[in-house]
């Protein structure tokens, strides 16, 4: 997740608490200068916008509006660990910011510090319960941490909201966590809703031809459920092939489900299809 994403969150924060003309540079007020950095930053002038953020934060070490500023500025111009150093300062000084708690989540997430995401993901969520964005990251978060419960009920929660309730995305995270507790009958049910919310989606289809590709590969070679559910993941891989081939950029992953295609003939003697 980038910063650029969420940058509108910050406008719409920096803009209901400054009504001083942000243009005028003969201002010197941190409002005028963290004016200048979010016109800087809206035109993608990430440097203009992490100096005038970094004078603001010298002036105001306490402004945390500032500190977010800067954060978003120094994670854009490539300086992920100052960013960090900036938003946890940012998120100490203002513990009811939604943008301060989700941004130092986002970049504790981003650093791999995953133990250290749900205390301000939480709180973001509390601050705005409806943010997709935060839902999504705590339910990732609870995946890596391997808190399978309260990850399902993240995910649970995300295919409710008006963002996701039509979209595939919340469905097939659901079916990737219970596929990977090897809970083959919950994940195919909810891989089966995310394809009914986009058939053509790729992702849905290559998890489909895994799972089935799975059960395939631990049913015993005798068994007629291996034979029938070879016969699935060859359906679902070709159907996922097909669609990347639009799409150059995912030509390596493209290729690599072809291969697997041609072992799961061999492996079965299948002559499939092509």
């Amino acid at each position: 997740m980038c910063a650029g994403r969420f940058f509108s969150h910050f406008t719409m924060m920096f803009l209901a608490v400054s009504a001083v003309c942000c243009g005028r540079r003969e201002f010197v007020s941190n409002d005028a200068l963290l004016g200048d950095a979010v016109s800087m930053a809206s035109e993608g002038k990430w440097s203009e916008a992490r100096d005038l953020a970094s004078r603001a934060v010298i002036q105001d070490g306490k402004d945390a509006r500032a500190r977010v500023m800067l954060a978003l500025a120094l994670e854009q111009s490539g300086q992920d660990g100052l960013a960090l150093e900036e938003i946890v300062q940012g998120a100490d000084l203002d513990p009811e910011s939604f943008m301060a708690q989700f941004t130092k989540g986002r970049m504790l997430f981003k650093r791999g510090r995953y133990e250290d995401c749900p205390v301000p993901l939480k709180k973001a969520l509390e601050l705005k319960p409806d943010s997709t964005e935060t839902l999504m990251l705590l339910a990732r978060t609870n995946t890596y941490l391997k808190v399978h419960k309260e990850a399902v009920a993240n995910f649970a929660a995300l295919a409710k909201l008006a963002g996701y309730r039509d979209r595939p995305e919340a469905y097939n995270e659901l079916g990737v966590l219970f596929m990977n507790q090897k809970d083959f009958r919950r994940a195919l049910s909810f891989f089966d809703v995310a394809l009914g919310k986009d058939a053509e989606n790729v992702t849905v289809n290559i998890n489909l031809a895994v799972l089935w590709d799975t059960i395939h590969s631990e049913s015993g070679k005798d068994s007629p459920r291996r034979a029938q559910a070879a016969e699935n993941a060859l359906m679902y891989y070709s159907k996922a092939e097909k669609l990347m081939l639009s799409n150059p950029a995912a030509e390596v992953r493209r290729q690599a489900v072809l291969r697997r295609m041609k072992d799961i003939r061999r492996e079965t003697r299948h002559p499939g299809m092509s």
